[in-house]
């Protein structure tokens, strides 16, 4: 039996393998669910599950402790201060099974910059105050403190999570989440998380300074992380694909293999295959490859499809059959299409469903993203910045009606009812746009002006659903969602269910809004007990540190 070697490794001047993460929970599987059933899960479960309404509730909380803390490391082999979780880059994968409880306690054990942590694409069904967004859900937790965040893991999937305080993500901030559940296509073994980011050597604040009057810094690497394994040849393995990056859309393929994509997000989709795939920033991609081509050494490769990178060449991992020797690869590269940073086509999700049509688009539910004064990126005119010290779900908490032109709030009182936004990109650099609280129905994307003799195109019948999507430079994307979710939710370019670019130079000069979610039910859908005492905290500490905010704060 011919066996390869998964070596993942950053290429510059040397070889350095990614940080060893602890082993998925694979062994807790439910019983039906096995290499020949992958779509079975358990009694009344499985992968034809509408898991947007229906999930297990298992009785199980899986606990994990999270330490911040500053820490000199080299990930390509180049020393650099950084932010880092439980000592390591990338943080350890948090894993649990669908249904589960999720408690994470969070330790801040840096000494002059405050923190919070997002769980990116988890929901966060009734507890928006879990959601880990400082200045929107709660106040940041200051050196030598504490939050224990309680969530239920509602969708089943890939993703990860960072740190929402400033540009903290990009300085190591980050990790895994695997969520175990049922899948679309049948595989043998899970390889796990490969998370993909590019890497600055200054900290990203400096970076960020430096781009007000510069321009976009440059990243002289990047890294793709993982574990050594050693699958079996002709056997069928999954591969969890993520994007950590903080200016980097990749466009990524293994050479002589093809992937077949059975999810994109925390969305299960209908199998296909492809020999590339564009995954923006906060994007995720499950893919299944099999290990049958001829015994030898193999790149995958992370192509630059979107923001600049000095390595762009030579951004790879190798992929080693065991029965040869090991060695650079001399394998050669799919014929990738012409880098246009859009989402991934050919997408079904698994589960159809329909979103209610409509024909005309009133000015109202129009996002228009533009470059501002003095650096900052707006919406509607409006660069979003949040006060550290003053969560919006605080204010509610206290019976506020009305918020500051600043804070980017767009409210949404009524329960259950769809909301359609068209996000106009006015300049010709793409943003990739995630939203917090909610899978969105993309209805379509394109180039130009989108305007109601566009509206003919959008695809109500069956549209794609994820929490990332990449606004096409000087192009629109439309969707919607239900209002099913109580909270302040962020959109980094769009709502309070929080929207917002995840490009960390946009959404720190302002790219992002927030949708503040039928207000009224948050006081009785959430304990917001602690929040006042946790904000007294913060503003202790704040009031006597020069850690002083700067940017948006997100």
């Amino acid at each position: 039996m011919s066996f390869f070697k998964l070596l993942l490794v950053a290429l510059f001047s040397s070889f350095v393998t990614g940080a060893v993460l602890p082993e998925a929970r694979l062994q807790e599987r439910q019983s039906c669910n096995s290499a020949t059933d992958r779509a079975c899960w358990s009694s009344g479960y499985s992968i034809a599950t509408d898991s947007e309404t229906s999930w297990p509730n298992t009785g199980v909380t899986v606990k994990y402790t999270l330490d911040i803390s500053q820490k000199t490391l080299a990930p390509d082999g180049t020393s650099k201060t950084m932010f880092v979780v439980n000592g390591q880059y990338p943080g350890p994968t948090i894993t649990a099974n669908w249904g589960d409880f999720l408690e994470i306690t969070v330790t801040n054990s840096m000494t002059t910059n405050g923190t919070s942590m997002h769980w990116h694409g988890i929901v966060q069904k009734n507890t928006n105050n879990m959601d880990g967004v400082n200045g929107v859900t709660e106040c940041p937790i200051p050196p030598g403190g504490s939050k224990t965040y309680l969530f239920q893991a509602t969708e089943h999937g890939t993703s990860w999570y960072h740190s929402h305080y400033s540009f903290q993500y990009g300085d190591g901030v980050v990790g895994p989440i695997v969520i175990n559940g049922p899948a679309s296509a049948n595989y043998d073994v899970d390889l796990g998380p490969m998370p993909i980011s590019d890497i600055f050597y200054n900290q990203m604040y400096a970076e960020y300074v430096l781009s007000l009057t510069g321009g976009p810094p440059v990243a002289p690497n990047a890294v793709i992380n993982g574990t050594m394994r050693n699958p079996a040849n002709g056997l069928n393995y999954r591969l969890r694909l993520i994007n950590t990056a903080v200016d980097s859309g990749w466009y990524v393929s293994l050479d002589s293999h093809i992937f077949t994509v059975i999810a994109a997000d925390f969305v299960p989709v209908v199998p296909f295959n492809t020999t590339w795939l564009f995954i923006a920033i906060g994007q995720r991609y499950d893919v299944i490859i099999t290990a049958s081509a001829t015994a030898s050494n193999y790149w995958f490769r992370a192509e630059n499809g979107c923001g600049n990178n000095g390595n762009q060449a030579n951004i790879r991992s190798i992929f080693h059959y065991d029965t040869v020797a090991a060695g650079n690869p001399s394998s050669t590269s799919a014929t990738l299409p012409t880098f246009s940073c859009t989402d991934q086509t050919g997408i079904v999700p698994y589960v159809a469903k329909s979103v209610p049509a409509i024909s005309l688009f009133d000015s109202s539910d129009n996002l228009n993203i533009a470059a501002g004064q003095g650096g900052t990126w707006t919406i509607n005119t409006q660069a979003i910045d949040i006060a550290w010290g003053s969560p919006t779900l605080l204010a509610v908490e206290q019976g506020a009606t009305t918020f500051a032109a600043a804070t980017n709030t767009y409210e949404l009182p009524d329960a259950n009812v769809w909301v359609y936004w068209v996000v106009q990109n006015g300049g010709g650099v793409s943003h990739p746009i995630h939203l917090h609280g909610h899978d969105f129905s993309l209805l379509g994307s394109g180039s130009g002006t989108f305007t109601n003799a566009t509206a003919s195109v959008l695809n109500f019948a069956t549209p794609v659903r994820r929490d990332v999507s990449e606004l096409p430079g000087g192009g629109w994307i439309v969707i919607a969602f239900q209002t099913d979710n109580p909270g302040a939710w962020l959109h980094p370019t769009l709502m309070r269910r929080t929207v917002h670019c995840h490009i960390v130079w946009h959404v720190g000069a302002g790219l992002a809004l927030q949708f503040l979610e039928r207000a009224s039910e948050i006081p009785t859908t959430m304990d917001l007990s602690s929040l006042p005492s946790r904000c007294d905290a913060w503003d202790a500490y704040y009031s006597t540190t020069p850690d002083t905010q700067l940017d948006s704060g997100l």
